[in-house]
């Protein structure tokens, strides 16, 4: 019981102590972020699909103190279940626009993103031609930020749901990314 108090004040004390402290990204911010990890596929895309890794960047402008939009671009590389000599590849391309909302502005952040933007799939195989497409997509996830008080610095973590809107189906994959957060007042 003693423990689960301590809980509970914990939990109802954190997110106002988190909000008395600096808030490190006002308007007017601009931050990079190097980003890698995971893209697992799931849905029918799993049918032929392995999970593979992804990399990439995302340039964010903060319009308020707990609301950034911004772009960024990823390649993603699958391995495909359908191929045992490996001569085969799969890739999706992402180019997205995006709103990040900070749940907790603060040097701890949780925060929801959106993502829309387009999506390019290609598959290559030794001996027949390469395919290729192009299709809209979304996506919608969650993430955590720490920025280092005191320093332009900072290190995050998200997973996202990736749906590209294919012809006859939708290439649907989850990515579980971290990476590293450059910020720059540029006011």
């Amino acid at each position: 019981m003693r423990a689960l108090l301590i809980g509970l004040a914990v939990g109802a004390l954190l997110p106002a102590a988190v909000s008395a402290q600096d808030i490190p990204l006002v308007p007017g911010t601009l931050e990079f972020a190097p980003i890698g990890g995971a893209s697992i596929p799931f849905g029918d895309f799993n049918l032929v699909a392995e999970p593979g890794y992804g990399i990439g960047g995302t340039l964010s402008f903060y319009v308020m103190p707990n609301l950034a939009v911004g772009a960024g671009a990823a390649y993603n590389s699958y391995g495909l279940d359908v191929d045992p000599t490996n001569t085969a590849s799969l890739s999706m391309w992402e180019f997205t626009g995006h709103a990040k909302y900070l749940l907790i502005p603060g040097p701890v952040s949780p925060y929801l993103k959106g993502t829309a933007g387009l999506y390019r799939q290609s598959f290559e195989a030794e001996g027949s031609p390469a395919a290729s497409s192009s299709d809209l997509g979304v996506g919608g996830g969650m993430g955590i930020q720490l920025h280092i008080p005191g320093s332009q610095f900072g290190i995050f973590g998200e997973s996202v749901v990736n749906v590209a809107f294919t012809e006859n189906t939708n290439t649907t994959y989850y990515t579980l990314r971290a990476g590293l957060n450059f910020t720059k007042s540029v006011r």
